[in-house]
């Protein structure tokens, strides 16, 4: 089997498989290309984590 291009960015070979694909784990994205979505994950698991940190501050204490 050849190997491929990088289905995102088509300049690297793909050593990944995607995981936005059901099915057989087929590498079709580069590292690079897994990385920044991988970034872009740990950045929005972040930024929910502070807005429940944010609502958590702003709730009034209970009892009373």
């Amino acid at each position: 089997m050849a190997k491929k291009l990088c289905e995102v960015c088509r300049k690297n070979w793909a050593s990944v498989p995607d995981r936005n694909r059901m099915g057989r784990p087929i590498n079709r994205i580069c590292t690079a290309c897994h990385q920044d979505r991988l970034k872009e994950d740990i950045g929005n698991i972040l930024q929910c984590m502070a807005d429940v940190m944010k609502t958590e501050t702003k709730k009034p204490p209970e009892g009373g």
